[in-house]
């Protein structure tokens, strides 16, 4: 797995607008890269782009949450809250939450292509997301799609109010998951291969405590193209403790 150091300015966010943290973001990519340092506390946010050089660290005590309404997603026509694309030395670290406010809504309020990811690499190199904990997604949780170079490291995921949360999506290459803490009502990690000319390869899952009420770990349902070189080793698994609430 391949994650290049580089040299940091840092941009803080203390109580500031979503619009402060994106500018921030911004700037410290246009500086050649930098952190962007978001307090303790609560920040509301329309989605947010990462961009090449740039690591998002949330302090401990911060919580980053989606908004709940579906146009706060215009910057990222995808639907994600934090999507990054194209980027290059991008990662996500810190003590603190991102959480989708996913529990905010009926769980079948949306179409499924309606409900946003909450954290998006899509054609990155050289990703890191260490420490930080992901909960509340609307739909998947994390997805790695496309991306060389993927480390993520003591990562806290909880989705249980959403039959679409999978924890990890992973449809990339050179990848390790290690250490990491997942709970979920749907997948807890997914191998995906969408595309027959995208080899999924080179992943390594290890050390992990995986909790589902679904499947603990899957290949699919997405396979058209080829997965190859998935090592998964030393993780407890066990039944999700919370069960979905059908109405």
């Amino acid at each position: 797995v391949r994650f290049t150091a580089f040299l940091f300015s840092v941009f803080t966010a203390f109580s500031l607008t979503a619009e402060d943290i994106q500018s921030r973001i911004d700037a410290a990519a246009a500086s050649g890269g930098g952190v962007v340092r978001v307090s303790s506390g609560l920040h509301v946010s329309p989605a947010l782009r990462l961009k090449t050089g740039v690591t998002l660290h949330l302090e401990k005590g911060a919580v980053l949450r989606a908004e709940t309404n579906l146009c706060a997603y215009a910057r990222n026509e995808d639907h994600a809250f934090i999507l990054a694309e194209s980027a290059d030395r991008v990662a996500i670290e810190g003590e603190g939450v991102i959480d989708g406010g996913g529990d905010l809504f009926p769980a079948d309020s949306l179409d499924f292509r309606q409900q946003p990811r909450l954290v998006w690499f899509r054609d990155c190199r050289d990703v890191r997301i260490e420490g930080v904990t992901l909960r509340n997604g609307r739909r998947w949780l994390c997805y790695l799609a496309r991306c060389d170079g993927v480390l993520v490291r003591k990562v806290k995921i909880r989705s249980l109010n959403q039959r679409k949360g999978d924890g990890f999506d992973i449809e990339s290459k050179n990848v390790l998951i290690e250490d990491c803490d997942i709970e979920t009502q749907d997948d807890s990690i997914v191998f995906k291969a969408h595309s027959m000319d995208y080899a999924v390869e080179n992943v390594t899952v290890r050390n992990c405590r995986l909790a589902s009420n679904c499947n603990l770990i899957k290949v699919g349902t997405e396979t058209l193209g080829t997965v190859r070189n998935i090592l998964v080793e030393d993780c407890v698994c066990r039944r999700a403790e919370t069960s979905f609430a059908l109405d």
